[in-house]
C-alpha cells in the first residue's frame, strides 16, 4: 500500500487544498489525472480514511466527485448500449440542448432518431453506420484552415461493435437559439445511387403520390421511372435544383423544430423563411454573411475539397440575442473523386464529373441573405 500512497499523493497534490472550498474552486474528475487515481483506488480497495493528508472538506468533495464520475461512466455505457441496438443511420443533424448539464432535453431538426447522445459538457456522440464520416472528420481536423468551419472532432469511440464519433455540440453556449439546417448542393444523392437504369414501379408510385402530373406519357405507359429520374424529380420539389440549397429544417425560439418545409421552393419562399429566422436582427444578418463568406473562402483554399465530392452536407446556422454561428456539417456522403479528376463545386453536374454544386448553393445563400430586407413583413410559408 505504500506504493499506492505515493501515487495518490502525487495525483492529489495537484488538487488545490484550502482551508475552505469556495464555489469558485471546483474539482473536475477528468482533470489532475484523477481517472487513473480512481482506477487505482478501486483496484486496491483503499478506504478514503487512508488519505489522511486531506482535510475533511476536501475528502467529502473528492468522494462526491468520484461518485459523479462513476455515474457518468455508467450513463455513458447505457447510452452507447442503447445506441448500439439501433440500426438506423443519419446524415442529418440532431442537436442536444439542455438548460442544465445533468438534465438534457433533445430536439431533432431532421434525419433518423437515436443516432445522437450527450457525451459531456459541450460534446455529443454521433453514431456512424460505416467509417466514411469518421474518416472525413479525422482528415478535416488536420486542416488548420478549417478551424471553426466544421464541428471540432474529439475522438472515435468503439462500443459493442458500433462506431461513434465525439463532436463539438454546436448549441453549447447559446441561449434559447434559433437554428436552421440548410442542405447544400444541386445534387444531394451519390452517383452510385442512380447507376441502375432499370425503371421501377415503386418509384413511379411515389412520384404520382406527390404529383400525379409529373410523369411523362412514356412513364405513364410504363408505370415506372428510373432512380435518377425519381431523385431529380424529388429535388425539383424544393429549391435544391434552382438555388443549389434547400432549407431542411428550422427551430425558432420557444417553438418546436419543424422539418415540413417542402413548400419552401421559390426565391420568395426562401426569403420569407430567412426573414422569420433572423427576426429583424440586422446585426445578426451582417455577421452571418461574414461567417458564410469566411466558410466559402476556406473551402475554396482547402485541397481536400478539390479532390472530394461533398454530397448531402449542410450549413447549420445558430443565433441568439448575443451571437451568431454557422458550420458545415454532415459528411456521410463525402467521397474522393477518381484519380486525375478534380472538382470545383460550381460546374453543372453531368454523370461522371462528380460535381455536386455545393458552392453554387453557398454563393446563392450568401447573396440572398446579403440582400434581405428584414424590415419587410415576412410570410410563413410552412405549416
Amino acid at each position: 500500500m505504500e506504493y499506492f500512497d505515493s501515487v495518490t499523493r502525487a495525483y492529489v497534490s495537484k488538487i488545490p487544498l484550502q482551508e475552505s472550498l469556495t464555489p469558485r474552486v471546483q474539482f473536475q474528475p477528468f482533470q489532475f489525472q484523477c481517472k487513473q487515481f480512481m482506477a487505482l483506488w478501486i483496484k486496491c480497495n483503499l478506504k478514503i480514511s487512508n488519505l489522511f493528508f486531506l482535510k475533511q472538506e476536501n475528502v467529502s468533495y473528492l468522494l462526491r466527485s468520484l461518485e459523479n464520475e462513476r455515474g457518468s461512466m455508467e450513463r455513458t455505457s447505457n447510452v452507447l448500449s442503447r445506441l448500439s441496438k439501433k440500426s438506423s443511420e443519419s446524415n442529418d443533424v440532431q442537436l442536444a440542448w439542455s438548460s442544465t448539464e445533468s438534465h438534457p432535453e433533445w430536439f431533432q431538426l431532421s434525419g433518423h432518431p437515436d443516432c445522437f447522445a450527450v457525451a459531456g459538457p459541450g460534446t455529443i456522440w454521433k453514431k456512424c453506420s460505416d467509417s466514411t464520416e469518421r474518416d472525413v472528420y479525422e482528415a478535416l481536423s488536420k486542416e488548420p484552415t478549417l478551424k471553426n468551419v466544421i464541428p471540432r472532432h474529439l475522438r472515435t469511440v468503439e462500443h459493442d461493435g458500433q462506431t461513434f464519433i465525439e463532436l463539438q455540440d454546436l448549441l453549447d453556449g447559446f441561449e434559447d437559439p434559433q437554428v436552421m439546417d440548410i442542405k447544400l448542393g444541386v445534387r444531394t444523392f451519390l452517383e452510385s445511387e442512380v447507376q441502375n437504369t432499370t425503371a421501377r414501379q415503386d418509384l413511379y408510385k411515389k412520384m404520382v403520390a406527390i404529383d400525379p402530373d409529373a410523369p411523362t406519357e412514356e412513364e405513364k405507359q410504363l408505370q415506372a421511372v428510373t432512380k435518377l429520374r425519381y431523385m431529380q424529380f424529388r429535388e425539383n420539389q424544393s429549391s435544391t435544383c434552382s438555388q443549389g440549397f434547400r432549407i431542411e429544417a428550422i427551430k425558432l425560439s420557444g417553438e418546436p423544430p419543424r422539418s415540413n418545409l417542402q413548400r419552401v421552393k421559390s426565391i420568395e419562399d426562401v426569403q420569407n423563411t430567412l426573414k422569420l429566422f433572423l427576426q429583424e436582427k440586422e446585426k445578426a444578418r451582417s455577421q452571418l454573411v461574414t461567417i458564410l463568406r469566411n466558410i466559402r473562402n476556406k473551402l475554396e483554399q482547402t485541397q481536400y475539397f478539390k479532390t472530394h465530392e461533398v454530397v448531402g452536407s449542410s450549413i447549420l446556422i445558430i443565433h441568439d440575442n448575443s451571437k451568431v454561428g454557422a458550420w458545415l456539417i454532415d459528411f456521410g456522403k463525402t467521397r474522393p473523386v477518381p484519380d486525375g479528376l478534380s472538382v470545383n463545386h460550381r460546374t453543372p453536374w453531368t454523370p461522371g464529373n462528380h460535381e455536386e454544386g455545393l458552392l453554387i448553393g453557398l454563393d446563392n445563400l450568401i447573396n440572398i441573405i446579403e440582400n434581405l430586407k428584414l424590415k419587410e413583413v415576412a410570410v410563413q410559408v410552412y405549416d
